[in-house]
């Protein structure tokens, strides 16, 4: 609505339009606190372990909806407020986790190997 009435060329101090404006803002400042960063690209992931034991400790399977996808990837426990909760990964793909997830799309696997995984590493997961 804001955008609108900008457009529309009414003038930044009109008393609604200043309502329209410092609530935008306070939903923004809110979505901030909460870590609610809109990222480009960016998928909102159900998480698991490993259940093949394949993936080394710096690994994850990241599947979306085009299939499994490989290469660096930024991975954080939400709302990641601590440096510890965001971590940069390896995404492999892994054959055998196509007949554990089927036709399951938008998750992401886990390794179980080493002492912590990122999974406890981030946000004690």
């Amino acid at each position: 609505m804001a955008q609108r009435m900008i457009s529309s060329g009414i003038p930044l101090y009109e008393p609604y339009l200043q309502l329209c404006l410092s609530r935008l803002v306070k939903d923004d400042k809110l979505k901030l606190k909460k870590g609610r960063i809109p990222i480009g690209e960016s998928f909102y992931l159900m998480g698991t372990a490993d259940p093949t034991g394949v993936l080394n400790n710096d690994e994850v399977c990241v599947i979306l909806e085009s299939g499994q996808i490989s290469g660096k990837v930024l991975v954080y426990r939400n709302p990641g407020l601590h440096f510890g909760d965001v971590h940069i990964l390896d995404a492999v793909y892994v054959e055998e986790l196509q007949e554990v997830v089927g036709n399951a799309k938008y998750g992401i696997f886990f390794s179980t190997k080493g002492g912590r995984s990122a999974a406890y590493e981030m946000a004690t997961g």
